[in-house]
């Protein structure tokens, strides 16, 4: 919860920060009110991540992950110069981020694969009886993690390998913001509702937000290029193509719709005492 509230003070970070280019110095209505949107829900899900995060590790990727993806968006999308000093100024804030990062990866993992088990496995499979079986299952959900970040990593390397014109910056921001948005969806239904939002229609809302952010940013239509090299369908005149900035928002508001629309079970007593057990 706490990683997740970080992300999203980045991502709100990043959409204020970008705004401000077009607020023509806070002369423009609209984009000065996405600007102060943006900063107050960055530092507020900031004090939220502070909670569960030591406040060196959270500031440093907080600030260090906005700046490079700050940069790098102006140098794909605006056409900023690249220079040197740029270049190895950025490869510093990055290294920066991992040598601070790097002793709490470990923890961030283990309270992964934690969650999982409590709120998933242990639910939905049988428990294991003793503490030593369900360490041993909270590691192997690590080691699944760690894999996954091993394949995600691997993918991206093909990818790049078979289309050399592609930028990894350009990927990672796609991926980011193509999902994200439903995940701060779900959070945001759950950090301010208290009866609205399931375990039916949360992954329905997620799914209903990523869909909704691939065809706004015409993700089928790319794609069929690069397998057939023709597009797939032809995309409508009265519906915008949103970059990066937007993709966010709109995954978050089509989630936060969709998921507003269920309503939390009744827990009973059984619940209850499974949850705190």
């Amino acid at each position: 919860m706490h990683w997740l509230a970080l992300l999203g003070a980045i991502a709100f970070e990043i959409i204020g920060t970008l705004s401000l280019k077009a607020t023509d110095g806070f002369r423009r209505v609209g984009p000065t009110l996405v600007v102060l949107v943006g900063y107050g829900l960055s530092f507020w899900l900031l004090s939220v991540a502070l909670r569960g995060i030591e406040v060196g590790v959270a500031y440093a990727i907080w600030s260090a992950v906005g700046t490079t993806v700050i940069a790098a968006f102006g140098i794909l999308a605006w056409g900023e110069s690249v220079t040197t000093l740029k270049v190895v100024s950025l490869g510093l804030v990055v290294a920066g981020v991992l040598a601070t990062t790097m002793g709490s990866l470990g923890t961030a993992m283990n309270s992964l694969a934690t969650s999982y088990c409590r709120d998933f496995h242990f639910r939905w499979f049988k428990t294991p009886e003793s503490d030593g079986a369900r360490v041993r299952l909270i590691k192997l959900a690590t080691v699944g993690f760690t894999l996954v970040l091993i394949l995600v990593g691997l993918a991206t390397a093909f990818v790049k390998a078979h289309n050399p014109s592609l930028s990894i910056i350009g990927i990672i921001l796609g991926s980011f913001g193509y999902t994200y948005g439903s995940l701060l969806g779900v959070f945001m239904v759950a950090l301010f509702t208290r009866n609205r939002g399931s375990e039916t229609g949360n992954p329905i809302a997620m799914a209903a937000g990523i869909i909704a952010v691939a065809i706004l940013s015409n993700l089928p239509n790319d794609l069929w290029k690069m397998i057939a090299g023709s597009v797939l369908y032809e995309h409508p005149g009265w519906l915008p193509v949103i970059e990066f900035p937007w993709r966010i928002m709109a995954g978050t508001l089509v989630t936060v719709a969709i998921a507003l629309c269920f309503k939390t079970p009744c827990r009973t007593p059984q619940d209850t005492r499974l949850t705190l057990d």
